[in-house]
């Protein structure tokens, strides 16, 4: 059975692949929790109003990298300035994009733990939960 996370967080930009990306994370049964942010900005906001102990409470973030805005690699730096020393939490791109150097940038990123293609399944998720700490 794959480890029980306290949190995930989701940020993109489209509603739509929150809605169902929050509904494989539920239907997987992995997560207590499944926060939802519509921009990096939020998501920043959202982080820089936890204290330490909250932080650590999300286990796992999946950032969108083209969104609107604030970019998931501007999200990014600025977590690693801010949040990194602070919290465990592992990152990993959830995005629609494909494109080579992408994937090729989250391999020499020190925050990311990992790259997927749109769309999550249950069974990726079920793989990512057990591998979590």
């Amino acid at each position: 059975m794959p480890h029980r996370l306290k949190s995930v967080m989701l940020i993109d930009d489209n509603k739509y692949d929150n809605y169902y990306h929050e509904k494989v994370i539920r239907n997987s049964h992995v997560a207590d929790t499944v926060i939802l942010m519509h921009s990096a900005a939020e998501a920043l906001r959202f982080l820089s109003e936890k204290s330490p102990d909250e932080l650590n409470c999300i286990d796992l973030i999946f950032v969108e990298l083209n969104m609107n805005g604030m970019t998931g690699w501007e999200f990014l730096e600025q977590y690693h300035d801010r949040f990194k020393k602070q919290c465990n939490t592992r990152l990993m791109v959830l995005t629609g994009s494909d494109n080579p150097d992408d994937m090729k940038r989250t391999r020499y990123n020190p925050v990311l733990k990992g790259f997927i293609v749109k769309p999550l399944t249950r069974d990726i998720m079920t793989h990512i939960a057990s591998e979590t700490n």
